[in-house]
């Protein structure tokens, strides 16, 4: 059971991501691809630091319990912010364009 609660939590967090990816292309009016790329470097940034790879400079020990609270929280955070930003820029777009 153990490797399908694994494949279960890597799935939800790849969809999660995902939809973080979507909501950052859209998330300024210019609908820049720089948005998505900042994105993933700061999701791969606090991932590396939550899960100790190392080579980011900042050493932190995160239990396992907290680690299966905070990854997920942290990207429906950045999903809804993200999602707000569309909104957001999709108001000025129509400001803009007229429409």
């Amino acid at each position: 059971m153990p490797d399908e609660d694994g494949a279960l939590t890597y799935y939800a967090m790849l969809a999660g991501f995902s939809l973080l990816l979507i909501f950052a292309r859209e998330a300024t009016v210019a609908a820049s691809i720089w948005t998505c790329i900042g994105a993933h470097l700061a999701f791969l940034t606090v991932n590396r630091i939550l899960l100790g790879a190392g080579a980011t400079g900042v050493e932190l020990e995160v239990a396992g319990p907290a680690l299966a609270v905070t990854l997920p929280l942290y990207l429906c955070t950045a999903v809804v912010a993200f999602s707000l930003l569309r909104e957001r820029a999709d108001r000025r777009r129509a400001q803009k364009f007229g429409s």
